[in-house]
């Protein structure tokens, strides 16, 4: 499975439909006090006041999954004796997801990306995660909770075509598990680049500095 995948079509600009499969509204199932706090996110956003308003993607932060297969431009995956290795360009990101049956870490471990522990089912790589930090699922404040569990689903299509599908089950924050789905297409002619993202970024101080302009 070692290869370089990429969600864009090289050249190509496209507007997405939304990525959730289930429900089939496309619609995250937020309990109202969670969809209170996502759109109370999403105004901050908007008009921000504290760096903790910006999308923590936007100062450098982990995404965390799935949102890092969805947002970064490219990834590699690499396949090693007893385990699977994701390499991303962005964020410098990884993760090392166990082969070998090994239990999850102890409750009290909290990960960026959490602790990933996967099985060959056919020709599906499917991953448990759990032991997550909570993270943003996107730039408008939509979320999951520390809580929650996700599993993962990697399948190849074809000799240049990987689906990533992403089941979140997590009860403090959702009414029900719900699913997304995006495709990868295999660039061999793409190379890894190292991504100029540092904590000293201008852009989220020029927003603060804009949101307190407006309040004079």
């Amino acid at each position: 499975m070692n290869a370089d995948f990429d969600q864009r079509a090289k050249g190509v600009e496209v507007r997405l439909p939304s990525r959730i499969i289930d429900p089939p509204d496309g619609q995250l199932p937020y309990q109202p006090w969670a969809a209170a706090l996502q759109k109370q996110q999403g105004d901050a956003y908007n008009k921000p006041t504290k760096p903790e308003h910006i999308d923590p993607q936007h100062r450098c932060l982990m995404s965390g999954v799935p949102r890092l297969y969805t947002v970064a431009p490219a990834f590699k995956i690499i396949q090693a004796p007893g385990s699977i290795v994701f390499i991303w360009d962005e964020y410098h990101a990884y993760r090392v997801v166990a082969l070998d049956g090994r239990p999850h870490v102890g409750p009290d471990v909290k990960l960026w990306m959490g602790d990933g522990r996967g099985r060959w089912d056919g020709n599906t790589l499917t991953i448990e995660t759990t032991n997550v930090k909570g993270a943003r699922l996107t730039y408008i404040g939509d979320f999951y909770s520390d809580k929650a569990r996700i599993v993962e689903r990697l399948t190849p299509v074809d000799a240049n075509t990987l689906t990533y599908e992403a089941t979140v089950d997590d009860p403090s924050v959702f009414t029900r598990a719900w699913t997304m789905r995006v495709t990868h297409r295999r660039r061999p002619d793409d190379e890894m680049w190292e991504t100029a993202c540092h904590e000293g970024n201008v852009p989220p101080d020029t927003w603060l500095l804009n949101a307190e302009g407006n309040k004079k």
